[in-house]
């Protein structure tokens, strides 16, 4: 099979954001594929918002998940599916890669080059054909993925399901109200220092994930530290448990 270009537009993006071709792509039998972290980086330069996933069906003791993500950029909206179920997925956390596969989509249809190229979520077989020394495992995926597996993630769902709290953790203010932002971020800030382990952090992700998609197109700089300091987090807290 020959091997099909990789779309000029996504090279720009991949320049714009830092990254090169052999960072973020690989061929997979002539089609181009694209790590889920470089996509989540061009979402968060293009300023791609995500509106709340609709889930279709659920059933985490048969570890299968489909759900309708929909995203936009300005005035023009995307949507597609995002499923996992055992015949397309061999991992643990259905949810967050039925989320992936949904938002990945979505953001390759918003850039328009669907069809040209390939999430690494869409198949296994992707992540497989990947080269054995990725140069891009510096990328941090903050993706919540418990490390206990289906019952921690199951306890992460709930905490982010709504009209739930999550337990000992103050409500949330409303993010749109804008007198609300100082506080927000102070609060996100106080609950960013108490995290002292991956499962922690998965769960803050899930809880504050959403507010600093919402938050960003007017406090990216402030959204940036907050990141920042949760990758650098999952570093140590990955470095400690080698």
């Amino acid at each position: 099979m020959a091997k099909r270009q990789v779309p000029e537009k996504l090279l720009s993006l991949l320049k714009e954001i830092g990254l090169s071709e052999k960072e973020s792509l690989w061929d997979c039998h002539g089609t181009p594929v694209v790590l889920h972290k470089a996509l989540e980086k061009i979402a968060l330069y293009k300023r791609i918002t995500f509106s709340e996933p609709t889930i279709i069906h659920s059933d985490p003791k048969e570890k299968i998940c489909i759900l309708n993500v929909s995203g936009s950029i300005g005035d023009r909206s995307e949507w597609s599916i995002g499923e996992a179920t055992p015949y397309n997925n061999k991992n643990s956390y259905p949810y967050a890669m039925a989320e992936k596969r949904a938002k990945d989509r979505v953001i390759l249809k918003l850039i328009d080059i669907a069809g040209d190229v390939y999430s690494e979520e869409e198949a296994d077989d992707f992540k497989e054909s990947q080269p054995d020394k990725s140069p891009n495992r510096n990328m941090k995926d903050i993706t919540p993925r418990p490390d206990d597996g289906i019952a921690e993630y199951n306890k992460v769902i709930e905490s982010t399901a709504p009209k739930k709290q999550v337990e000992d953790l103050e409500p949330i203010p409303n993010v749109a109200d804008e007198n609300n932002t100082m506080e927000i971020f102070g609060q996100m800030s106080q609950e960013l220092h108490r995290v002292e382990s991956n499962p922690q952090l998965s769960k803050f992700a899930s809880r504050w994930m959403p507010i600093l998609k919402t938050l960003n197109e007017k406090e990216s700089e402030s959204v940036s530290r907050i990141m920042s300091t949760m990758e650098n987090k999952q570093k140590n807290f990955n470095e400690r448990n080698m």
